[in-house]
């Protein structure tokens, strides 16, 4: 049942379209003209075109477009841009104009015109070539350049244009490169002078710091370690030679005791006198034997009272420097130290009381040892004064070889900050040299990032219109426009035709069903008609054949 009701519907439809086949032929004849006019209406246009590579595998950003590269996303976006950046700068102001120079124009053609239309028939698009990456073995679609073409009328006129494009466009990144190259040469420029100036501080500053911490700097270390040295060893000198001094002011001492006739057990002194001298020049001073012979004579020197025949002055100064020298070996708590402390306090009271001892006679030998005991007192003042001064020398070296260690970092940070400033220094007048040999050599044409691989050339055919397409989308048209109206005539027609028409009228199914009756004229007027659908045909096929030759 649903078989033969869907024949009798395709038999209906196709009845229908066999009804309305003058409404088809009358819609689709004029579009599938009007589609032809138009094709064989439109002019040659030719196309003249220049391709333009990427030299040295850069492009005014460092965007590596090399034959071993491999541009990622967002650098082929990049190249788009760049090439867009550099349309625009061709086509910017009064640029264009300079294309009047190189094109031939017609007569009575408007200048202005022209240029104004230059932009609407420039093409521009990159070109994307299949490398094989030798790291991955795999194909890399990557850019190498971009085609710049040139469409026109006149196959003449597009490559005169296109042979200018491909100038503008190369002129164009050359102008680009020289602004780029110029500006970092200033910007290297004025960094120079501010590394200039910062080293030009840092050294003032060090040479500062030198000037207020020289005695402290590393390169005095040794100095300050051997002046040091040379210090404790004048100081001990100094120490030693004061001992002998005493020692020897007490020699005179005694001997000026001797000299008044006062001197008890006077052999026993000058024979341990004379040990003392001989073992001295053997033995160290804290030698056991030095030491016991030491004491010895001390015990002789200030045993016994005072003598009689020298003044209290005298004797107070006697029993001082005894003291004095005593002190030296011993400490206060010594039974000596005691003693003579004693016998100073005494004196002392008695001068103190007015008490005056009777002046002893003259005597040159009393008055030279008198002399040589006033010059020794004097040396031993003098060498005191060079102890204390070697002692606050010696203080102060010590102070600078403390101090070095601080010094010394605060002198390597400016060392080293003049350091990394004076090699960057040398960095950015470097790079101010690169940045001026490029702007040269790019305005002398030898560093160009565009390069002219394949010239305009003279069009042999027109790039379009495409006929053939234009023509086969107007016969798809025309059909669809036929059938189109077909549908639409058979909708809006109001007759019952046909057994499908009697059932949606009555709603009731026809008993039977008369079929047309096509006698012998009704024949001769279907085959009259058949020919001449087939001569429109044929006759339409070969002139557009004709025409499509005539005009490619």
């Amino acid at each position: 049942m649903t078989t033969t009701q869907q024949t009798t519907d395709f038999s209906e439809y196709g009845a229908a379209f066999r009804r309305r086949r003058r409404v088809m032929v009358m819609l689709a004849f004029p579009a599938f003209m009007v589609a032809a006019a138009f094709a064989l209406g439109l002019p040659n246009v030719y196309r003249s075109s220049a391709f333009i590579k990427f030299e040295a595998g850069e492009i005014s950003g460092e965007l590596q477009t090399g034959a071993n590269a491999n541009l990622s996303f967002a650098e082929r976006r990049y190249a788009d841009e760049y090439v867009v950046g550099l349309t625009n700068l061709v086509f910017r102001g009064d640029n264009t104009r300079g294309v009047l120079k190189e094109v031939e124009l017609k007569a009575g053609e408007d200048p202005e015109a022209f240029v104004g239309n230059l932009f609407a028939n420039t093409k521009a698009q990159t070109v994307r070539s299949e490398i094989l990456d030798p790291d991955s073995g795999r194909e890399k679609d990557i850019i190498t350049g971009f085609a710049v073409s040139y469409d026109s009328d006149d196959p003449r006129r597009a490559v005169q244009v296109a042979t200018w494009l491909s100038k503008a466009y190369i002129g164009a990144s050359r102008q680009i490169l020289e602004q780029r190259a110029g500006a970092a040469a200033q910007f290297f420029e004025a960094e120079a002078d501010r590394y200039r100036i910062n080293i030009t501080d840092l050294e003032a500053k060090l040479a500062d710091f030198r000037a207020q911490n020289y005695t402290s700097l590393p390169d005095s270390a040794t100095a300050n370690i051997g002046a040091i040295d040379r210090a404790e060893r004048d100081l001990e000198t100094a120490q030693l030679q004061i001992r002998t001094l005493t020692q020897n002011r007490i020699f005179l001492v005694q001997q000026l005791e001797q000299a008044r006739g006062e001197a008890p057990e006077v052999g026993v002194l000058e024979a341990l006198e004379r040990e003392f001298v001989e073992k001295s020049a053997i033995y160290d001073p804290n030698h056991p034997d030095i030491v016991a012979l030491r004491r010895k004579i001390d015990s002789i020197k200030t045993r016994g009272p005072a003598p009689a025949n020298m003044t209290l002055q005298e004797q107070l100064a006697a029993q001082q420097a005894d003291l004095a020298a005593v002190r030296q070996r011993y400490s206060d708590d010594h039974p000596d130290v005691k003693r003579i402390m004693r016998n100073v306090e005494q004196l002392q009271a008695r001068i103190a009381r007015g008490e005056r001892a009777p002046a002893p006679p003259a005597s040159p030998i009393a008055t030279q040892l008198r002399t040589q005991m006033a010059a020794i007192d004097n040396e031993v003042a003098g060498l005191q004064a060079r102890v204390v001064e070697l002692r606050g020398r010696l203080a102060q070296l010590e102070t600078r070889a403390e101090k070095t260690p601080l010094v010394e970092r605060e002198y390597q940070n400016l060392n080293r900050d003049l350091d990394l400033a004076r090699k960057k220094y040398n960095e950015i007048l470097d790079n101010q040299m690169d940045a001026e040999l490029k702007k040269a050599a790019i305005t002398s044409g030898r560093a160009d990032e565009l390069k002219l691989i394949q010239s305009p050339g003279m069009p042999d055919a027109p790039t379009s219109p495409k006929r053939v397409a234009i023509l086969i989308i107007g016969l798809l048209a025309s059909i669809v426009i036929a059938f189109g109206g077909a549908i639409i005539a058979e909708i809006l027609d109001q007759n019952v035709r046909g057994s499908r028409d009697v059932r949606q009228a009555l709603a009731v199914a026809p008993l039977a069903v008369i079929p047309e009756i096509r006698h012998a004229s009704f024949q001769r007027r279907l085959v009259l008609r058949l020919g001449a659908y087939a001569g429109c045909v044929l006759i339409g096929s070969a002139l557009l054949t004709f025409a499509i030759r005539s005009m490619a």
